[in-house]
This record gives C-alpha cells, sequence and structure tokens, in this order.
C-alpha cells in the first residue's frame, strides 16, 4: 500500500495510520524528515501507542516512542513486561562516560586524550562533597612503600578515574603542591582545564555546571604517577540522578569521609546498579529514604538486595590517624525487591 495513494486530512491521522499498522520504522522516519517531534507531541495521545507495542511485544518501538516523546512520566514501565524493563535498562546503557562527555564538551579531543590514556571503561571512585579534600588520590594508588588503603586491602583494580563532586569548585592553582603529614608523598597539580558543553547536552540540561579536568601527578624521592581528576561543581543528588545512574556509570568506589556530608539513605539502594565494589567511610549506613524510592520509580530501576561485608578497620588513614576508616565489599544478592 502506498501511502502517497492514501489522502490524509493532517499529520496526526497519518501518525495514527502508520502506528496501527505496526509501521513504525516509517513512523519515525516520517517524524524525522517533517520535524514533526514538537508540533505533534502536544496533539497525538501517545501513551496507547504504546500500550498497543507492548502488548504486541514491540518492545524497542515502544521504547523509542517514550524516549521521542518524554512519556516515562505518564507511563509506568514498572507495571508492564519484564522484557520491557529489560530491554530499557540495556538501551540506555549506551552511553559510557567517555561517550557522554565527549558528546557534550566543545573539547572532545581533550576527552579522548584522557580515555586513551586510562582505558574505554575505567575503575572510577566517586567522591561526593569533596570539597578540597584529594586525600582519596593517594590513599586508593598503589605506591612502592607507603602504607595506604590500596595496599593493605591489596586492591587488585584500584581506581584509574577519580571524580569529585561539590556545590563550589575549591580555589586552587596550576603547579600547587599538596603536602601531608607523616606521608613521603605529595601531591602536584599538573593541570587544570575547564570543560565547555555544546548547547542542549545532558550538562547545559543541569544548568550548564563548571567541569573541571584535572591531572594530579603523584610525587617522591623516586616516583612521579599522574592521576586524572574530573571535578563536577554540582549538587550530589543531580549528579547520582541524571548522570550516573540516568546514563548507568559503572563507579567501582565511593568515598564518604567528608564531613561536609551527604545522605547515605540516598545513595546505599543504588550500590548494585552503579556495580559498586568498594564503599569506604567513616560513618555509619543509612537507610533507604523515600528520595531513594522516588529516584527509582522515576528512572525506571528495580532496586536489588545486596550485602556489605565489612573488612578491618583501618587506622592511621589520611583521614585521621585516631578515626577508624571501614572499608566494605559490596556484594549483589541474586534476588530482587521493588
Amino acid at each position: 500500500e502506498v501511502l502517497d495513494k492514501l489522502n490524509f486530512v493532517s499529520e496526526e491521522q497519518k501518525i495514527l495510520y502508520l502506528a496501527d499498522n505496526e509501521r513504525y520504522d516509517e513512523l519515525f522516519e516520517y517524524i524525522k524528515e517533517f520535524k514533526l517531534k514538537n508540533k505533534i507531541k502536544d496533539k497525538v495521545d501517545f501513551t496507547p501507542i504504546v500500550s498497543n507495542c507492548i502488548n504486541k511485544k514491540q518492545y524497542r518501538a515502544a521504547i523509542r516512542l517514550i524516549e521521542e516523546f518524554n512519556l516515562q512520566d505518564k507511563i509506568d514501565l514498572l507495571v508492564f513486561a519484564d522484557e520491557l524493563l529489560n530491554l530499557w535498562n540495556k538501551n540506555i546503557q549506551r552511553l559510557n562516560l567517555k561517550n557522554l562527555l565527549s558528546i557534550s564538551t566543545t573539547s572532545p579531543q581533550l576527552i579522548k586524550k584522557l580515555f586513551d590514556s586510562i582505558s574505554e571503561n575505567p575503575k572510577i571512585l566517586w567522591y561526593p562533597s569533596a570539597g578540597a579534600d584529594f586525600r582519596d588520590i593517594i590513599e586508593l594508588t598503589k605506591i612502592n612503600n607507603v602504607r595506604n588503603i590500596a595496599s593493605d586491602y591489596n586492591l587488585i583494580h584500584p581506581p584509574t578515574l577519580f571524580i569529585h563532586t561539590d556545590t563550589k569548585f575549591p580555589r586552587i592553582d596550576k603547579n600547587k603542591i599538596i603536602r601531608f603529614k607523616d606521608k613521603n608523598i605529595a601531591l602536584k597539580i599538573g593541570s587544570i582545564n575547564k570543560l565547555n558543553f555544546v548547547k542542549d547536552s545532558p550538562f547545559c540540561l543541569l544548568q550548564n555546571p563548571e567541569v573541571y579536568l584535572l591531572n594530579f601527578i603523584l610525587i617522591s624521592d623516586k616516583i612521579r604517577i599522574k592521576k586524572p581528576l574530573i571535578y563536577f561543581q554540582l549538587e550530589n543528588t543531580k549528579f547520582l540522578i541524571n548522570i550516573l545512574l540516568k546514563h548507568r556509570v559503572k563507579v567501582s568506589y565511593i568515598i564518604l569521609v567528608n564531613p561536609g556530608g551527604y545522605p547515605r539513605g540516598d545513595i546505599y539502594p543504588f550500590l548494585p546498579t552503579l556495580e559498586t565494589e568498594f564503599v569506604i567511610t567513616n560513618r555509619s549506613i543509612g537507610k533507604i529514604t523515600k528520595i531513594a524510592q522516588l529516584i527509582a520509580k522515576e528512572l525506571h530501576l528495580k532496586l536489588r538486595k545486596y550485602r556489605m561485608i565489612n573488612l578491618k578497620p583501618m587506622t592511621g588513614s589520611l583521614w585521621g590517624e585516631n578515626h577508624y576508616i571501614n572499608i566494605f565489599k559490596i556484594k549483589t544478592l541474586v534476588s530482587k525487591t521493588n
């Protein structure tokens, strides 16, 4: 049947015709060709079309309609088939952190150079509410003849990319050297580059936060070790929801030691989603909060059960030699819960 021979009185009628006849590729091509998305999104109710897709097991078409027309709030994916939820979760993993930054920044070569030096999918450490605290770089880097968390707990795959978030970027200068008491090692800031973002990037949609790429150099009498760090001047929960969870960024290590504080109950339920391996903290474990439950519902996440295995406490860390630092190994359990 040739569409041109059919007399449609409106674009909406043609869209409904294509949907009713399960001609989804033509539907999306038609919308794209005539740039109709903004024009028709308020005229056509796509909710029954998505429901029809799901009933006929046209899951990919359903997901694309949901994404194209921002129907997440109108359609609760959790009540639909497991196939749709699994496909949704698999589909949303398409952007790792490298790709997310590369398509967003005006300096893609800088991002390419960064990830060429550490790998496509680095071991990421996230330190929320970090302030001007960079002790995690010393503690989580394997250094010969230096006692730290990485050596004491024999971390086989320590972090290769450090990510800090806070509402203010600390005042630090290039070539500044940060020294640590009782440690025969120091941190030198080798370079600081501000990242600017293209229009309509995920970061611009977050009110264009300031983001900096810093290159640190661990220095002592015998070594020079380079470590990259990305600093997001962004509220922790916004970063968790819109960057880490929305794009399923894997975060192997999480630091929760800064007295400034981050609501632990907001983050612990998502440790399996983030595929977190270790949590380093000097605090008690938080309970699941209503905020965490709302986040899970908004992003269509099923919260999985997990265990936090408390390894031996460490004393004498850079975060205070008189305070215990607890190292938890995270084990995701097979069973699931809502």
